[in-house]
């Protein structure tokens, strides 16, 4: 099971970790967030097999940043690389 996650991980989601289907129900509902770690959950379901999981998300990056008018601002703060 272990390098079924690792797959699933890799893939993106892109297919049931447990019977490989692709008909996965992400219900907007089941989105939890964490806000001591900043992580999200979300209950993802395989309409296949009925198998039930986790996915974790985390913030990794921002890009494009705007005013209130949609202008592009100059991010002055350095990030790191």
């Amino acid at each position: 099971m272990i390098d079924s996650i690792d797959t699933y991980v890799r893939t993106h989601g892109a297919a049931c970790p447990v019977c490989g289907g692709r008909d996965l129900d992400r219900a907007p509902a089941s989105i939890i967030p964490v806000p001591q770690s900043g992580e999200l959950t979300v209950w993802v379901g395989c309409e296949s097999c009925r198998s039930t999981w986790q996915e974790i998300y985390r913030l990794v990056d921002c890009v494009e940043l705007s005013d209130t008018d949609g202008k592009p601002l100059e991010f002055a703060a350095s990030r790191p690389n």
